[in-house]
């Protein structure tokens, strides 16, 4: 089940445990420090803030523990059920379940180079997944309903999902435009609000991005 919100309110059990990225700090429970999974996704968890993370139990009131987002921003709650996978995009994680297991698996399909990558980071559940977008996002539960997309947009998706290959065949497309993605099968996924920082551009684009160490 995946859920929007522009507040979020975390209510936990007297056992259940959330750990999210240091850079968050609700309201409600002050934090402990903690490794969660220490040898699991290190490396994306090193560049994006996530491999020392904080640790929030219960509040002794018995209250919520509460998120509020930048203006303009949502949190993402994706509620994982028992061996449900989801990939996602590391720089958007807030939080998970202590229940909930990274994992990272390798993909050698056209449309991961697509994508600018080979490794994808999994969260299995059971347990919360929570994210935080940079404005309200597009969720989609079955490839019908699902509209072509830019790949940079991409925050979540069932990790069973398969995309195609949506482009334009012209000679100036093929350099300068961005090769969209369609999903053909999908248990769900998210696409961000769009973001004038960061765009999916062309293959001449990225060249010459790469060279000169921008973007």
């Amino acid at each position: 089940m995946i859920k929007v919100h522009k507040s979020y309110s975390l209510d936990l059990s007297p056992e259940q445990t959330f750990f999210t990225k240091r850079v968050y700090e609700p309201m409600g429970r002050a934090p402990m420090f903690s490794i969660p999974q220490w040898n699991h996704c290190l490396i994306a968890r090193l560049l994006h803030g996530a491999w020392l993370m904080n640790a929030l139990s219960r509040p002794e009131n018995g209250g919520t523990i509460d998120f509020n987002a930048p203006e303009g921003h949502r949190f993402l709650e994706w509620e994982l059920r028992d061996g449900e996978a989801v990939c996602f995009d590391f720089r958007k994680l807030v939080g998970f379940s202590s229940t909930v297991r990274l994992e990272m698996v390798v993909s050698l399909r056209l449309t991961a180079f697509s994508m600018n990558r080979l490794f994808y980071h999994v969260a299995v559940g059971p347990g919360k997944l929570l994210l935080e977008t940079g404005g309200v996002p597009n969720v989609f539960y079955t490839a019908a309903e699902a509209k072509s997309f830019p790949p940079s947009r991409l925050i979540c998706w069932s990790a069973d999902s398969v995309f195609g290959l949506e482009a334009n065949s012209g000679t100036m497309d093929h350099y300068f435009s961005a090769a969209y993605l369609k999903a053909l099968e999908t248990r769900g996924l998210v696409i961000d609000a769009d973001d004038l920082k960061e765009t999916s551009g062309g293959f001449l684009t990225k060249l010459v991005k790469r060279m000169y160490g921008v973007g």
